[in-house]
């Protein structure tokens, strides 16, 4: 199910997947999504897939469907599922590549070298 900002209380009510991560009431997740060592997000606006391809990098349309960047999203701020922590401490990485689509991140050498290689151990 697509989540239409301007049907929020739809998208509440039927999306048993992303809206509980948005959900300030699940403590346990809060907590185990805290505990993430590293949260590497990459995306980019040729993704040609995700719709929109912000929401790779937890953004959303606000009500006026205009792009909202995540640290702008009320569940960033009011940090319902930790995500404000893991950026807060310096664990959330977010990288835009241009040019990549959808089925090429994961084997495009840019995208490694820039996004991935750095975090691996």
């Amino acid at each position: 199910m697509c989540a239409d900002p301007t049907q929020m209380t739809l998208y509440r009510t039927n999306n048993n997947f992303l809206y509980p991560l948005e959900s300030p009431t699940d403590k346990e997740y809060k907590s185990n999504f805290e505990r993430i060592g590293k949260l590497v997000l990459i995306g980019g606006p040729d993704d040609g897939i995700v719709e929109p391809w912000q929401s790779t990098q937890f953004g959303y349309y606000d009500k006026n469907m205009k792009i909202e960047e995540c640290v702008d999203q009320e569940f960033y701020t009011k940090n319902s599922f930790g995500l404000r922590t893991l950026d807060d401490s310096g664990r959330l990485h977010i990288h835009t590549v241009e040019g990549v689509h959808h089925f090429g991140f994961h084997k495009d050498q840019t995208v490694f070298d820039c996004c991935i290689k750095q975090w691996l151990d």
